[in-house]
């Protein structure tokens, strides 16, 4: 029985890994802004609201459910909620493109290893500064991390499609 992939594939499978730790890495560091801006003070303020719907309960201790805009997060002063939004900003937006672009990886490196490797480096690379740049600077600093993942993605988008037509013998 043949292989349907080569040797090298090892090195897409650890480029998609590593996608994937940085996304987790990326939750984890919205999560910390998540308890230090729904501070037990915070809190407080809507128990009471809470308690009048939920008798006998509290409200979650980190701010749950509240994403960003809702009751709780009305009572952030500007600055807490505009950085605890750009932290949550950063995580989801890797969140809407991680899937797809790992799937595009996955395929592409079947038949194009070394390309796939290339552009999924590149991919972590522009998420890295995409983060750190949020992170730095809010939305303006996302900018050109936001360029080379999305040239990236684009490339395995391509490669992906390709790979998919040698594999059934289309091209």
């Amino acid at each position: 029985m043949n292989n349907i992939v080569s040797d090298e594939y090892r090195w897409v499978a650890l480029v998609a890994s590593l996608i994937g730790f940085h996304l987790t890495i990326t939750g984890f560091v919205a999560g910390g802004k998540r308890k230090a801006t729904f501070t037990p003070e915070i809190i407080s303020q809507v128990q009471d609201e809470h308690e009048k719907f939920f008798p006998g309960t509290q409200i979650n201790k980190e701010g749950y459910p509240d994403m960003g805009n809702g009751r709780y997060s009305q009572k952030l002063s500007y600055k807490d909620w505009y950085n605890f939004n750009n932290a949550q900003r950063a995580h989801y937006n890797y969140l809407e493109c991680a899937t797809v672009v790992i799937t595009w990886l996955l395929i592409a490196g079947v038949k194009y290893e070394w390309y796939a490797v290339g552009f999924g480096s590149a991919f972590l690379l522009g998420r890295l500064m995409y983060a750190f740049g949020y992170a730095a600077k809010g939305p303006q600093g996302r900018v050109i991390g936001f360029l080379i993942s999305l040239l990236a993605s684009l490339a395995l988008c391509v490669l992906a499609i390709l790979s998919s037509l040698r594999l059934a013998n289309v091209y």
